[in-house]
């Protein structure tokens, strides 16, 4: 899902939210970058869902139709 963020957001430093549940990120992508000057991360939660067959969770689950399964 890292590279869905960098696509979406144009950066090569964004990836998946750190405190996303699985199942959030099914239903709505949301991502986050560094912040200029190394203070933290600035985070944006996209109006699309991860891909269906994104990997997702543990124990090899996937994103199906917004939900971890």
């Amino acid at each position: 899902m890292n590279e869905q963020c960098q696509r979406r957001e144009g950066r090569s430093d964004a990836r998946v939210y750190s405190k996303s549940t699985p199942d959030a990120l099914c239903l709505e992508l949301h991502c986050e970058w560094p912040t200029p000057g190394g203070g933290g991360y600035t985070n944006r939660k996209q109006k699309f869902r991860a891909l269906d067959g994104s990997s997702c969770g543990t124990s090899g689950k996937r994103c199906r139709e917004g939900s971890c399964v």
